[in-house]
């Protein structure tokens, strides 16, 4: 019995985590919206590096023309520079890259967003 209370309890250590480390990713990704359609990854990371370290930067594209779709994400290697993006986006009233005004908030994952 004592064994089995054991294994639950390394289960339930594993499983806590997987959804924290989850979780604060998604905590960690920035959506960035309305972006010139000639902003690079380049682009976004000047601005936005001194916040943070940036640990992942992609301009969608598309998969035929290769053409910047207008939006990308960021995502920091910490949480804080994340909020410290988004308290300075609100006191400010936005963020300019390649000197247009962008909307940035807080990523959603796929698997948490409402159906359309």
């Amino acid at each position: 019995m004592e064994k089995l209370i054991i294994i639950i309890k390394v289960i339930f250590v594993f499983i806590f985590n997987y959804f924290l480390q989850n979780n604060l990713e998604s905590l960690r990704k920035l959506f960035i919206g309305g972006l010139d359609r000639k902003s690079s990854e380049e682009d976004i990371k000047e601005v936005l590096s001194s916040y943070g370290s940036i640990v992942d930067c992609v301009v969608i594209r598309d998969a035929v023309t290769k053409n910047s779709r207008g939006f990308g994400f960021v995502t920091f290697d910490a949480v804080e520079a994340t909020d410290s993006v988004l308290e300075t986006r609100r006191e400010s009233g936005g963020l300019l890259i390649k000197e247009k005004q962008v909307e940035i908030k807080r990523a959603i994952p796929r698997d948490v967003s409402m159906p359309v």
